[in-house]
């Protein structure tokens, strides 16, 4: 008895354009009359109805926090006010980037990208290099997702002492469709990196200079003065400021001054050159197919094939048709 049978493609989301594959049937029958049967593979137009992303990742947001910061001062200084903002710590993707940052125990770096970057992300594409301490990455754990989502922590096994840092991120990091990070990111300029086209390395900029209250670059007696004028502020009280609170606890007391007292005498480091790129492999001429799909084609729009093809491999066309079954995803 005839009968209609409906074939449909999976719906998935991925977006993999308008394509043809093949339909196999396959024949099961006791019946010997029918046993010996053929029936030709039909061919099927498939028409994607997802569109490509074609849209780069970027760097929106680069933080610099810590595990030992209270909640009330990283709300004091995440940008938002209580109960708002990052909620992880200060921002630095402003024109106070290059600011010396003052607090004794910054050990943490927080990377805010534009979407999820996870399945490229690793520690070998990240590089953060210093004047003091030429490599940091040995003593760094890398996350993903564990602060937020879309965001890369580097946790540090020490805090980071005085030095000047530059923070690099290869532009090999890409997003689920492969696009390449838009990278490129002007110091005190940028509030989120790219210039509107994938590809792009990114290099950032950061100063540490624990105790350096009033930002000139040096620890001396002028940090100490102001910071006991103000001896028993606390957030959100008069007198209070989260640049002489370097111990990030939400109150100015003893603590910040013996803090500030022990690295008296110090002062900033020149900026460090910027990390080199990885060496290029030089090409080498192949001969080898171009990269194939599931169906063994180097292009699924592309169907067509001659004879002396298949000759080569040693195949003619009807015994090809005869070789493939039925696959969507």
């Amino acid at each position: 008895v005839p009968q209609q049978v409906l074939v449909t493609a999976v719906d998935d989301a991925l977006s993999e354009g308008t394509h043809k594959t093949y339909i196999s049937h396959s024949l099961a029958t006791a019946d010997t009359t029918f046993q010996q049967a053929f029936i030709l593979q039909e061919i099927v137009t498939i028409h994607d109805n997802d569109t490509a992303d074609t849209v780069p990742p970027r760097v929106l947001d680069v933080q610099v926090g810590s595990s030992e910061w209270s909640v009330t001062f990283i709300d004091a200084v995440d940008g938002g006010g209580i109960a708002a903002g990052n909620g992880r710590g200060l921002s630095l993707a402003s024109a106070d980037q290059l600011k010396n940052l003052p607090w004794i125990n910054i050990d943490r770096l927080y990377i805010q990208f534009s979407e999820d970057v996870s399945a490229s992300l690793t520690p070998a594409k990240i590089a953060l290099v210093g004047t003091n301490l030429a490599n940091y990455m040995p003593g760094v754990t890398l996350l993903y997702g564990a602060d937020g989502p879309n965001v890369a922590t580097l946790r540090f096994a020490s805090p980071i002492a005085n030095d000047s840092l530059i923070l690099s991120l290869l532009d090999s990091i890409t997003d689920a469709a492969g696009n390449q990070l838009d990278g490129e990111w002007s110091d005190a300029v940028s509030t989120a990196s790219g210039n509107g086209t994938a590809g792009g390395r990114f290099d950032f900029r950061i100063d540490v200079l624990p105790g350096d209250i009033d930002n000139n670059g040096y620890t001396n007696l002028n940090d100490l003065l102001a910071m006991l004028a103000q001896q028993g502020a606390q957030v959100g009280r008069p007198g209070y400021s989260a640049n002489m609170d370097v111990n990030g606890d939400s109150y100015l007391n003893l603590n910040d001054l013996t803090g500030t007292l022990a690295i008296q005498g110090m002062s900033l480091p020149t900026a460090p050159s910027l990390p080199l790129p990885p060496p290029q492999r030089t090409a080498r001429p192949s001969t080898r197919q171009p990269a194939s799909d599931e169906f063994g084609r180097a292009d699924t729009d592309r169907y067509e094939a001659t004879d002396e093809y298949f000759s080569e491999v040693g195949l003619r066309r009807g015994g090809f048709r005869s070789c493939f079954r039925a696959e969507f995803d």
